[in-house]
């Protein structure tokens, strides 16, 4: 009797560390605001964004029939780094979205102003066409820096929950993985403390872990991943990599916790064999 119980407690705690380290791992990476803004530093998202809304500036700059000088210095490196880092913070945290680009109209209106004199010309900024230009800009900033504010938002209020949730689901783990561990250990204190059954149950766990790690990097190609736009790319590609080397991490552990014990009830099964 004592047997099998043992044998679905392993099993119940197989389920358990895999949640634990699944938790530990999400917990530590994508729910953790610093984790992201580090890994947007290392991918130099904040240099490749400045690019990619430059291109799209430059677009609606051809159609204007104006020249790429009047989008020099439109904003600041220390803007669109503090832009996207209250992205990130509102997607975090729930608070709410906003993204000024009332100086990069008004920088804008002024490069124009300065070229249109350069010629001899006049602009009219209550133009219609004029305006839908230096509306276009602005939009194209906001769309870039946060694809959409009101989505940004929306996902702010329901990530908080998910981390919240998160949090709790992570002590609850624990305390369940404690407490089977230490009902394993009461009914097999004669056996060596049960180290065979937490040996089977963190060799599995640490193999499970492993196994299926191979199989999402075979089925996964980082290199060709596209969502928005290539500096977002390029951050997700890190990411998943980084989690993937957790993941290889978590279950190396446990495969080691769990050979370790194996060894060690052996060994101390040999000794009471051969007293006996």
């Amino acid at each position: 009797m004592k047997k099998a119980i043992s044998y679905v407690l392993s099993f119940v705690l197989v389920l358990m560390l895999l949640s634990l380290c699944l938790l530990a791992i999400v917990k530590s990476t994508i729910l953790d605001e610093k984790y992201m803004i580090s890994k947007l530093e290392e991918a130099n998202y904040y240099e490749r964004m400045n690019g990619e809304i430059i291109e799209q500036f430059k677009n609606y700059t051809i159609q204007s029939g104006l020249s790429d000088e009047v989008l020099e210095n439109l904003f600041t490196e220390d803007k669109l780094k503090q832009d996207i880092n209250n992205v990130i913070d509102s997607i975090y945290t729930g608070k709410e979205l906003e993204i000024s680009t009332s100086e990069i109209r008004e920088n804008l209106k002024e490069n124009i102003l300065t070229e249109v004199e350069k010629e001899g010309k006049t602009v009219d900024f209550e133009d219609e066409a004029m305006e839908e230009y230096l509306k276009a800009i602005e939009s194209a900033y906001e769309s870039q820096v946060s694809y959409s504010t009101s989505t940004i938002n929306s996902i702010g209020s329901t990530f908080e929950k998910v981390i919240s949730l998160a949090q709790t689901a992570q002590i609850i783990v624990i305390v369940v993985t404690i407490v089977i561990a230490v009902l394993i250990i009461i009914l097999n204190i004669k056996q060596i403390f049960g180290l065979n059954y937490l040996a089977i149950s963190s060799m599995a766990s640490g193999l499970f872990i492993l196994i299926a790690k191979f199989l999402l990097g075979q089925s996964t190609d980082l290199k060709n991943i596209m969502l928005i736009n290539q500096a977002t790319s390029h951050v997700i590609q890190l990411v998943i990599e980084d989690l993937l080397a957790k993941v290889t991490i978590a279950g190396v552990v446990l495969l080691i916790i769990g050979l370790i014990f194996s060894i060690i009830y052996n060994l101390q099964n040999k000794k009471y064999f051969e007293k006996n």
